[in-house]
């Protein structure tokens, strides 16, 4: 008898039909418009020799309308005939093949779309919000070293935020959540201690880390909260000068933005070049052969760029091509660029008076090297008080072991006879009488 292969009448464009068994073995296509092919005697290749529910191995069936049934014979004989097989669709099996076809480039075009979307890595694994201004931080606090992020729904926000039409994370103005106290505040200091103002203006128990903080404040790391995050004015905000900057007391105006007391520099190792910590800003260093940068006069008694030969409030009051920046008539940026040891603001070159920090946990090693602590930012060697003069005879410049005082204790380091003064400390609103400045630690 003449059978053709499995599916070429089906390629063939004629009409076919398949059978299979109740355990889901599918036998070869037949030509539905003659049973001759399809009786009980012309049993397909491979098909399995017999089940319970027919005779014979292959399943007779007929065709009506371009639809396969099988014969009546075949249902009289088997009246437990499965529904599963009656009937099947004349070139059904080519719907199906197309079915998953179609279902694997939809997948496909899924996966294609996910790869555009923002899908967060664990260096930036923290949603932190300041006010209606939600980031993606690498710690649980705000720095520098966060990236903006827009919300699409609320499920997007944090606990305690909405998402509004602005593509914000908004405070959620509904019951405040566990742990609340229930004050109403605006800044850190209207809460009892103990409790942090959240970004839903409440004192809450817990820190700004979890909390987050009101609008104007942003959650960071200081010295002055013993480490933990605490609840600061937003330092990037702009100034020409200390006046400007009100809160909290102590901020200065360094190099066009306000900074807190906390996060001024505390030592000359956290200013660029060859700059001394003056006062919490970092200020260029001078002498007779070594002139000040363009707008700055030397206090040549204590070798520092603190004088101001020439203020103004705008640039016509400058001279020879200079421009007011700071307060200060300096040179023009060129091309948003500046000699070392100055930063274009304001389009004028002024001193770098921001510090350069390397670590944020104080009185413990946090990023610095075995055998040093994290004090005010920055890394030391820590020593043995007790071991005398040969305590820190491995260091280089710094090879004195010295006592330092910070918000997390008293701590052992080696430094040097100009640097870790104990006189005064800015960030900790620890400042120097008239006429005297506070240099690296010392009043001068």
């Amino acid at each position: 008898m003449r059978r053709s292969s499995e599916g070429a009448r089906f390629r063939a464009g004629r009409a076919g039909c398949r059978v299979g068994d109740q355990r889901g073995h599918l036998w070869p296509d037949h030509d539905a418009r003659s049973t001759a092919n399809v009786n009980g005697s012309a049993r397909p290749p491979r098909a399995p020799t017999s089940y319970p529910w027919f005779p014979a191995a292959g399943s007779p069936v007929s065709s009506r309308h371009g639809r396969c049934y099988p014969l009546p014979s075949e249902k009289a004989a088997n009246p437990g005939y499965p529904p599963e097989h009656t009937p099947v669709r004349a070139g059904e099996d080519e719907f199906m093949m197309m079915k998953r076809a179609v279902s694997f480039v939809l997948l496909g075009l899924g996966l294609a779309a996910l790869g555009g979307c923002p899908i967060y890595s664990d260096e930036n694994a923290h949603r932190v919000c300041v006010g209606a201004d939600c980031y993606d931080c690498p710690d649980s606090y705000y720095s520098s070293t966060c990236a903006s992020w827009a919300c699409s729904s609320t499920y997007d926000c944090p606990s305690g935020y909405d998402c509004s039409s602005d593509h914000r994370c908004h405070p959620a103005a509904s019951t405040p959540p566990s742990g609340n106290s229930g004050g109403v505040c605006s800044k850190p200091s209207d809460c009892p201690s103990g409790k942090s103002c959240g970004a839903n203006n409440r004192c809450q128990a817990g820190d700004c880390g979890t909390t987050g903080c009101p609008s104007n404040y942003v959650c960071t790391l200081s010295s002055g909260s013993g480490g933990k995050p605490a609840c600061v004015p937003k330092q990037d905000s702009t100034c020409k000068s200390d006046g400007d900057c009100t809160t909290p007391a102590g901020s200065k105006c360094l190099s066009g933005s306000c900074v807190a007391p906390a996060e001024q520099c505390a030592d000359a190792t956290q200013c660029a070049g060859a700059s001394q910590c003056v006062n919490g800003a970092c200020t260029p260093s001078c002498s007779a052969n070594k002139p000040c940068p363009t707008g700055y006069a030397c206090d040549t008694a204590k070798g520092v760029c603190t004088g101001n030969p020439t203020a103004c409030t705008n640039s016509s009051q400058c001279t020879g091509g200079t421009v007011c920046a700071q307060e200060h008539c300096v040179d023009p940026c060129t091309n948003g660029s500046c000699a070392a040891g100055l930063v274009c603001v304001d389009g004028g070159c002024v001193a770098d008076e921001k510090p350069k920090f390397v670590c944020a946990d104080d009185g413990v090693q946090d990023a610095c090297q075995a055998g040093s602590v994290c004090l005010r930012h920055s890394c030391y060697i820590a020593c043995d008080a007790s071991a005398g003069p040969d305590a820190c005879k491995s260091a280089d410049t710094f090879n004195v072991c010295k006592t330092v005082t910070t918000s997390s204790g008293s701590h052992s380091v080696c430094g040097s006879s100009t640097n870790l003064g104990t006189d005064c400390d800015p960030t900790q609103a620890k400042n120097c009488t008239s006429p005297h400045i506070c240099i690296d630690g010392y009043c001068r």
